[in-house]
């Protein structure tokens, strides 16, 4: 893959350090801030290679980022439930609404 001057393509240096534990962290609070913090430009904001390069990445022992990626990807599924049962009742009640509007 190659990549324009606005894209960076991330992958871990170190082999205790996997994509997907990686990916997880960038998506945090944490280095949303950072990057938030930390971007330059006005009508598009860009983030400076060097810049990425100095935010700090805490790297857990291999089985604690794999129970973590695990934990997310649980949280997710959950999620997704959680919105279909909501939409499943709204389902239900307008069903109900419906039927006691036109008694």
């Amino acid at each position: 893959m190659i990549a324009s001057g606005q894209l960076y393509i991330l992958h871990p240096r170190n082999a205790g350090l996997t994509s997907d534990y990686l990916c997880w962290f960038l998506n945090q609070a944490e280095a949303s801030n950072y990057i938030l913090k930390n971007r330059a430009g006005t009508g598009i904001p860009s983030l400076n290679r060097s810049v990425l390069g100095d935010l700090s990445v805490p790297v857990p022992p291999l089985n604690v980022q794999h129970k973590i990626i695990e934990l997310n990807e649980l949280w997710t599924r959950e999620q997704a439930v959680t919105m279909q049962l909501l939409a499943n009742r709204q389902q239900i009640l307008d069903g109900i609404f419906n039927k006691l509007v036109l008694k």
